[in-house]
């Protein structure tokens, strides 16, 4: 049974660089876990019951870490789904918890509150000896690596606060094949960063933009791909705009050749004062077919294939992408 979990695991864990420590207190431990920095541990998630057949068994992941770093460690926990939010008092009551849905980007203000917390704690004076942050999801890739990067733009001077920079370090330090992070909303959001740390003070501003959409124009995706609605989430709300019907939810649609489609929403209520964080999908009946995350602090008018969650691996035209038409103002 021993040899079959650790199969399981290792199939798991895919390309994801792993720990064995033979000295572990208990027995060898055998973890998809990996020091990227000497202040940063990334791991996937520490699991009770049947998933640890397959994934790092909690008791393991906490003998190796009492063993390794004795008390100074702080656990996050980044998973938004109910089955993997664990009680707080899991680690020894160290733990915290920033969490956002698998495969999304995290709230654009969730990035320097995560920041600033991680750094607080490695660089608190209470510690025996030098503290480290140990950052999971559920696999333990990508919203783990969005926050990462964000962490390594601040502590890691090697880095020089480059998004680019941060991206490839945790790429070659988390995978063998450095592709560590890899959605184009979670990169969008690393770079977002580091925006914020050059032009806002590594903070969100009290006041964002607020924008009215008036259109939005499909180019050249649906070549390789059907969408047959957009479902979008903005303030805290909820809209799906059907690509079926020449009018549905107060838009207007117009396909103006097979493979481009022009969507006017100028009459649509929920596009009016739209700030914060959006999302889009693009689904193809139930199924998303890609996906667009942006905050509308950095809103930009035109965003190719490369910038949309799984439409980026299609072979489409460079011209290939969704566009905006819309106005902006700064909340009052």
């Amino acid at each position: 049974m021993g040899l079959c979990c650790i199969a399981a695991r290792r199939a798991v864990s895919l390309k994801k660089r792993r720990i064995k420590c033979k000295n572990a207190p208990g027995g060898t431990v055998d973890l998809d876990l990996v020091q990227i920095h000497r202040r940063i541990i990334c791991m996937g998630f520490p699991a009770l019951g049947i998933e640890s057949f397959y994934r790092n068994r909690y008791k393991d992941v906490l003998r190796y870490l009492d063993h390794m770093y004795g008390t100074d460690y702080m656990v996050y926990n980044l998973c938004a789904e109910p089955k993997y939010r664990y009680d707080l008092t899991f680690f020894h009551g160290r733990v915290r918890e920033f969490p956002f849905p698998d495969h999304w980007a995290c709230p654009l203000i969730m990035i320097p509150r995560f920041v600033e917390d991680a750094v607080r704690y490695i660089t608190s004076v209470d510690h025996a000896r030098e503290a480290v942050v140990v950052v999971h999801c559920k696999a333990g890739k990508g919203r783990t690596g969005l926050l990462t990067c964000c962490l390594l733009m601040e502590i890691e001077p090697s880095i020089g606060g480059l998004a680019k920079n941060a991206i490839s370090y945790y790429g070659i330090q988390r995978t063998f094949d450095g592709r560590g992070l890899t959605l184009p909303s979670q990169l969008r959001y690393v770079q977002y960063y580091e925006r914020l740390r050059n032009e806002y003070g590594g903070e969100v501003p009290a006041k964002v933009p607020v924008v009215d959409i008036h259109q939005f124009h499909i180019r050249g995706i649906q070549a390789k791909v059907t969408i047959t609605s957009c479902k979008w989430y903005a303030c805290e709300r909820v809209c799906v705009i059907s690509l079926n019907a020449s009018r549905c939810c107060n838009a207007q649609v117009i396909k103006s050749s097979p493979h481009f489609t022009t969507v006017n929403v100028a009459n649509n209520d929920f596009f009016k004062k739209l700030s914060q964080d959006i999302r889009v999908e693009f689904l193809n009946g139930c199924s998303i077919v890609g996906v667009l995350t942006f905050h509308t602090l950095f809103i930009e008018r035109e965003y190719v294939y490369r910038g949309l969650d799984k439409i980026c691996v299609l072979k489409l035209p460079e011209s290939a992408g969704i566009s905006f038409d819309f106005t902006a103002s700064l909340e009052k």
